[in-house]
């Protein structure tokens, strides 16, 4: 370090260390600095190591990469809020906000107008970690008690409170039986599978409307279909490396009667 430099330290906070998605984040970066009259300081915020926003001595802002947009659409900015404090604002978190935060700052002077680096002092790391909102997800069954054999049996689970894709299983275990069995699954991209062994040669299929109502149809029923049917209802959520992840489940269940004719 030049002879003038001085000594400095600097310091991270997050409002908050674990936040869930669309809540607000800050980033507080201090620099503590004793005998520095005239310098000036240059104030990076870091996220895993990569450049997120700069403020530099001349007191210009700079966004790094994709939250120049981020910055453009007001969902984040940085501003000297005093002498020492430097603060990054993400008004609604994403789950790529989350990470170890670290702020790097350069002491610089001035001569002839022109800024120079003298020293650099990085803040120990703050890790932020973002959760997936908890969803309201509630799912409702409703069919009827008793068919007679021949007719076709259906049964639909109202879900609410969703807010991703929604994919279900339907099972079905009859009245001698002692566990659950696959009817049929529909993924949360559309695709029927999983049906059931005993289900291959017949009618069987399941709907999902709009709205999140699932229904399944089997075409002509059998008495062996009396028993016990349970719909479970998962949704997803995408994750910042693009994967879908199984966010939440909830299942229902009801009793069939199916009698002979």
């Amino acid at each position: 370090a030049a002879p003038d430099a001085g000594s400095f330290s600097v310091h991270v906070t997050a409002s908050k260390r674990t936040l869930q998605i669309g809540d607000a984040l800050d980033i507080r970066c201090s620099v503590n600095a004793q005998n520095l009259p005239g310098h000036f300081f240059s104030v990076t915020w870091l996220k895993n190591q990569q450049k997120v926003a700069q403020i530099g001595s001349s007191g210009v802002l700079t966004m790094f990469d994709s939250y120049k947009e981020r910055e453009n659409a007001a969902e984040m900015r940085a501003v000297k809020t005093s002498h020492s404090d430097y603060l990054l604002t993400i008004r609604s978190a994403r789950t790529e906000d989350q990470g170890q935060y670290q702020c790097e700052v350069w002491q610089e002077n001035m001569n002839d107008g022109i800024f120079k680096k003298i020293q650099k002092q990085m803040s120990s790391p703050e890790t932020v970690s973002i959760t997936a909102k908890e969803s309201d997800l509630a799912v409702v069954m409703e069919m009827k008690d008793a068919l007679t054999e021949g007719d076709p049996l259906q049964v639909t689970c109202s879900v609410s409170g969703f807010k991703g894709p929604l994919s279900v299983s339907w099972q079905h275990k009859n009245d001698s039986g002692n566990s659950f069995s696959d009817v049929i699954s529909l993924t949360h991209d559309g695709v029927m599978k999983d049906i059931g062994t005993r289900y291959q040669s017949r009618h069987v299929q399941t709907l999902h409307s709009p709205a999140g109502n699932f229904t399944l149809e089997i075409g002509a029923s059998a008495t062996s279909d009396s028993g016990e049917y349970k719909c479970i209802v998962s949704e997803w959520t995408v994750q910042s490396n693009g994967e879908i992840k199984k966010a939440n489940t909830q299942s229902q269940q009801k009793a069939i009667t199916v009698n002979s004719v």
